[in-house]
């Protein structure tokens, strides 16, 4: 799994037209490669419970009891994810990094986030 500071190492690629973040780095966008890769694999993804995000990070706890702090450059994405997650618990794929949690019926939300070295 990729880890990351608070400051990210790899920083967001804006255009000049001022649209969207493109980066697929830790903590930006899920790229469609790894949505479908994750998508074959559905055996391998775990539940986590997300708790409430603080700016652009997030706690996760895993079934084991394990925590993670998650780093993402959209503030916004973290609190969606804890808002759809109130439903169904949000789900973890190791092989990709990938999170994902039920936006629609027939539809997840993807998430990739950086975790977060502890100091």
């Amino acid at each position: 799994m990729s880890v990351s500071v608070h400051t990210p190492e790899h920083p967001c690629i804006h255009p000049e037209d001022g649209s969207a973040c493109r980066s697929y780095h830790p903590g930006h966008n899920a790229h469609y490669i790894q949505a479908r890769l994750a998508s074959e694999n559905r055996d391998r993804w775990v539940r986590v419970e997300l708790d409430p995000p603080h700016g652009n990070t997030v706690q996760a706890t895993f079934p084991d009891g394990e925590t993670r702090t998650w780093w993402c450059h959209d503030p916004a994405l973290l609190e969606r994810f804890h808002t759809l997650q109130r439903g169904d618990a949000a789900s973890f794929d190791p092989g990709t990094s990938l999170a994902s949690v039920q936006s629609t019926p027939g539809r997840r939300a993807l998430l990739h986030p950086a975790v977060v070295r502890e100091q």
